[in-house]
């Protein structure tokens, strides 16, 4: 607007105000900007510069990476049923080893079949699981080995899938439920490999609480009777979990009147009594007439027109239960008839008679339970010699608080129990729907094994030997053999450092070593010497200790690989004038030839023990320089030490240890100590590479002055930007105050010009009248 004032008034100074004002706004401004904008331009020059530092620096970083990361050893198996794999390198000798593959190790499988499903209830108790060795004899025998036995708990309610998790969870052991089609399920069991590690399975079912002990049940028969099963003065010592008393019989007592002695004394020893008396009758030898006493009570004449239905004989028995105290019941047949006294009375059957002369009926004394006893009799009519029959009842002792036993004066016909001392039993708890007891090998082993337990078997050089597994890592020095079939004969092992492979990483190393230096030198020439325009990062610190800790590199000695320090010049790796590298590759290949195990100095860090005995597995962390300390023991506590570091005991081995080094400087080393050994050193050697590869990272690390230094140049690009922005804010004040003074003073210089032209006007027209 001030521009289109300007040029329409014709009557004003005639000056551009616009542009004048401008003129005397940037004068006040410009020369601050130019200095910012250079220093912009050169923060932004540094910036790049300084990424691209980066990227050669991190190119050669993953170049270390890469020639580290393998080991130059290789083991190499002329068959793929042996996979050979390199473990520790420290302890592997370059040769040739004949490995034969006569049996692999194999696992035991055992089997248990017939079950309804997963969700079957498994009985409660516990399955004592034993490891050894099975024999081959017949039937086998089973041999526990050093390992403890571990005592599996089945709790009340376990199902056959929550059983088989329970197996699998136990160390060398694997567990599965198998659906075999037929609507029966399987459960397999896997051991380890190894004839050492077969499985043994006894069960104990768990019980409920309640110990007991049953009495024998008595049975005489003849033309007359005399009760022999509980002669008097007999004694009965009862051992219970409350204390001891001992009960003396008296002549003629039943079984319910030794339950009543028992039980007068259970107070003192914890133990209880019943009393029952049962008795079978069966085995009519033809239809009559049958008529005899029960307890002094007549029962019958009752007419058996059919010796398979005795339900007159039961009838007429049941009919005088009153008087005789004595129940009838058909048993597994209408022809049998079981006898019942329920308090244990004894049973007399005496006059036994039949309108059929010569006519028998068995008699049997059974058990509380209803089981025979073995005790039988046959009953012939008043004709023949045996007419009567004495039964005596089955005493039951139990107790609730503990396991009892009881012990008599006497044996045979008249002792209590089949044995002169007696000790309770547990009841077990039943309910389930599969009985512990399906999963015992004793004696049924045949019945079970699908296949056994055995080594590996191995000829090595000719020497047969046998290992529990299928992984052997203690026939070939730092070198680990899966053996993954049989080979039908020798198999060469070949242990090599291979020369392609480490030319190879020398000349990668050479060759990005010299990339990455003269890219240094020229992002940070000063150009002094030679004239030339100084380098995008000359002066630059951070850069310039980069370089000078890669040229210090080129001079370390490698130490931690035996007695000798190593240089790069003794793997044929010089330093020409320009400070470049190079590789003489007939001197290398003379150190390959003579001295193979040298160049894992240049690139492979390694862990030993002083003491070849000694077992390493895993490495110190990866920034881990080069040192050596002392492993001491104390024979005594058994407590181990790593220089200051105590070591934690993972777990002891056959005639060794294992040790982890949780913490300190070389934390994460494992080491297998035999116990007969107190004292070694542990050294871990740095690779040249990886020591490389170590500052490199360092210098590329977020915490380092190359990152500070990057963040300090964005800063100041920031800083400098924010000030330009300022600058242009200044201006623009500025311009605005000269813009309003210049508009001002072009409105009172038009003013003044046209009060000029109105007194012209006017003195003109007053002189043209007046002429």
């Amino acid at each position: 607007m001030s521009d289109l004032l300007s040029a329409l008034n014709t009557n004003g100074s005639g000056l551009n105000i616009t542009e004048l004002a401008s003129s005397l706004a940037k004068a006040e401004t410009e020369p601050r900007r130019e200095i910012v904008e250079g220093r912009i331009e050169d923060i932004e020059v540094s910036i790049s510069a300084m990424a691209e530092a980066r990227a050669v620096l991190e190119d050669l970083e993953n170049s270390m990476k890469v020639i580290t990361n393998e080991s130059l050893i290789q083991t190499n198996s002329a068959s793929s049923a042996i996979t050979a794999t390199v473990t520790d390198a420290s302890k592997v000798e370059t040769g040739s080893t004949n490995i034969s593959v006569v049996a692999l190790a194999k696992e035991q499988v055992l089997q248990f079949q017939g079950f309804s499903g997963e969700d079957a209830v498994v009985q409660a108790g516990t399955i004592n699981i034993d490891f050894g060795v099975w024999t081959t004899d017949d039937p086998p025998v089973f041999y526990a080995g050093d390992r403890p036995q571990v005592n599996m708990n089945v709790a009340e309610g376990t199902t056959l899938r929550e059983l088989v998790t329970q197996f699998d969870n136990i160390d060398g052991i694997e567990a599965s439920i198998i659906d075999v089609g037929d609507g029966t399920f399987t459960m397999g069991i896997l051991s380890e490999t190894g004839g050492a590690n077969g499985l043994n399975f006894t069960v104990v079912p768990a019980t409920s609480g309640t110990s007991s002990l049953s009495t024998v049940a008595g049975l005489t028969a003849g033309d007359s009777l005399t009760d022999t099963q509980i002669a008097a003065g007999t004694s009965l010592d009862i051992t219970g979990p409350s204390g001891a008393a001992t009960i003396t019989t008296t002549a003629g007592m039943s079984a319910k009147d030794l339950a009543a002695a028992i039980n007068a004394n259970t107070a003192t020893t914890g133990v209880d009594a019943t009393a029952v008396t049962n008795a079978k009758l069966s085995g009519l030898t033809a239809a009559t007439d049958v008529s005899f006493s029960l307890n002094g009570t007549a029962i019958g004449p009752v007419t058996i027109a059919d010796t398979t239905d005795l339900t007159g004989l039961r009838d007429a028995i049941n009919a005088q239960t009153g008087l005789t105290g004595i129940s009838a019941a058909f048993g597994d047949t209408n022809g049998e008839i079981i006898l019942t006294d329920s308090a244990g009375n004894d049973i007399e059957l005496t006059g036994f008679d039949t309108s059929v002369d010569d006519t028998g009926l068995t008699i049997e004394s059974l058990n509380a339970d209803g089981t025979a006893t073995g005790l039988t009799a046959t009953l012939l009519d008043t004709t023949g010699p045996v007419n009567s029959a004495f039964v005596t009842g089955q005493v039951q002792m139990t107790s609730t608080t503990g396991s009892f036993s009881v012990a008599d004066s006497v044996t045979g016909s008249t002792s209590f129990f089949s044995a002169a001392s007696n000790a309770s039993t547990e009841e077990a708890v039943t309910g389930a729907d599969i009985n512990l007891s399906a999963f015992d090998l004793t004696g049924t082993i045949a019945d079970h094994q699908v296949r056994g337990a055995s080594d590996a078997v191995v000829e090595y050089n000719g020497i047969t030997v046998y290992r529990s597994s299928n992984e052997i890592n203690d026939l070939i020095d730092g070198v680990t053999l899966e053996l993954n079939d049989v080979t039908g004969g020798d198999v060469a092992i070949t242990t090599e450092i291979e020369y392609e492979e480490a030319l190879a990483r020398a000349q990668v190393l050479v060759a990005k070593i010299n990339e990455t230096m003269e890219f240094l030198n020229e992002k940070t020439s000063r150009g002094i010497l030679d004239g030339a325009e100084p380098g995008d990062l000359a002066g630059e610190s951070t850069i310039e200790a980069v370089k000078s800790g890669i040229r210090s590199m080129l001079r370390t000695g490698i130490t931690g690989f035996g007695n000798e320090t190593y240089y790069l010049s003794d793997f044929g790796i010089s330093q020409k004038l320009d400070g470049t590298l190079e590789l003489d590759e007939d001197a290398f290949e003379k150190v390959m030839t003579e001295s193979p195990e040298k160049v894992m100095a240049l690139f492979e860090s390694q862990t030993v023990a002083s003491d070849p005995s000694i077992t390493i597995a895993g490495s110190p962390p990866s920034g881990a320089d080069t040192m050596t300390q002392s492993f001491r023991r104390d024979p005594v506590t058994g407590a181990a030490y790593l220089g200051q570091t105590e070591l934690t005991s993972l777990f002891p081995g056959v005639g060794m240890t294992f040790y982890l080094a949780a913490s300190g400087e070389m934390s994460g080393i494992s080491l297998t100590v035999p116990d007969d050994v107190n004292a070694f050193d542990v050294t871990h050697g740095r690779s040249w590479s990886d020591t490389l590869l170590g500052r490199i990272q360092d210098a590329l690390s977020g915490s380092n002055a190359m990152a500070s230094r990057e963040t300090a140049l964005q800063s100041d690009l920031t800083s400098n930007e924010e000030e330009l922005d300022v600058l242009d804010t200044k201006y623009g004040t500025i311009e605005a105050r000269y813009l309003e003074r210049f508009t001002a003073m072009e409105t009172m210089i038009t003013q003044l010009n046209n009060t000029g032209d109105y007194i012209t006007s006017l003195l003109d027209a007053w002189a043209a009248e007046t002429a």
